[in-house]
């Protein structure tokens, strides 16, 4: 069974990008984008202090469907810190990350899975292999790239392989890191302390630093990095195959790591 319309086009990709672009109205023009803003929180704060313990349901939910839409997850671990200090801000920034990350990946997955291997595996085939070699790996090492793009690593390995245990497990993992960094920040900024800045911008750093030491080190970190690179520069498919390198024209078999047959996830 195909996902076409009675005239052959392809429905699941056009309401995929229908969502996308939906993502964009949804951060960047509704008043979310607002809220997203410095002068936007403190009008926040003071509603969120109002809802008691209610405040941290709320504060997950529109963190996880914000993020899932393409809001930028580190905004939230800022604003968690700001609103419930660092450590509180990071456990409910990181629960509502890892939600909205399980939501963009199975969209992404149920809507254009099979429409990228029919139609885009000679383009990206050597991208998706990078990732299904190592997922779990490549999935926390994009995570803590100095560079790279929450909504487009989503995407990708939404429409890879990779299954949906091990796209939470590495995104559990790999999200925690800036997450509590930037939880850290947020916490200084709001109560002006300069040591919780350090401590934050010291963490900063050291992930950064051992980051690239890991890249020079292990072609799986060095792969990370390229992904997170292109992803960031938000390049077309010609400029991924350009830049896999000359094998890239590989179709990827829906085969998971290990050679056995990957399973359905959506099961």
């Amino acid at each position: 069974m195909t996902d076409q319309a009675p005239n052959g086009r392809p429905v699941k990709p056009l309401i995929m990008l229908g969502l996308i672009i939906g993502s964009v109205l949804v951060v960047y023009v509704s008043p979310l984008h607002d809220l997203l803003l410095p002068e936007g929180r403190e009008s926040l704060s003071e509603t969120i202090a109002g809802l008691g313990w209610w405040a941290w349901l709320a504060f997950i939910g529109a963190s996880a469907l914000s993020i899932s839409v393409g809001a930028p997850r580190l905004a939230f671990a800022i604003l968690g810190g700001v609103l419930f200090g660092w450590l509180w801000g990071f456990l409910l920034a990181h629960t509502g990350t890892v939600l909205g990350c399980m939501g963009a990946f199975s969209w992404s997955r149920w809507l254009g899975r099979d429409y990228v291997s029919a139609r885009m595996a000679r383009r990206r085939g050597r991208l998706l292999k990078r990732v299904q070699a190592h997922p779990i790996a490549t999935n926390v090492l994009i995570r803590v790239c100095p560079v790279g793009n929450n909504f487009a690593t989503n995407m990708l390995f939404g429409v890879s392989q990779v299954t949906a245990r091990q796209f939470f497990i590495g995104t559990f993992i790999g999200t925690s890191v800036e997450t509590l960094i930037y939880a850290i920040f947020g916490s200084s900024a709001e109560s002006a302390d300069k040591l919780k800045l350090l401590v934050g911008g010291g963490l900063l750093a050291l992930m950064t630093v051992g980051f690239y030491v890991a890249s020079r080190r292990s072609k799986v970190a060095a792969d990370a990095m390229a992904i997170g690179e292109q992803l960031a520069d938000d390049s077309g498919p010609e400029d991924a195959e350009e830049a896999a390198g000359p094998d890239s024209g590989e179709a990827v078999p829906p085969v998971a790591p290990g050679g056995e047959q990957a399973a359905d996830d959506r099961e």
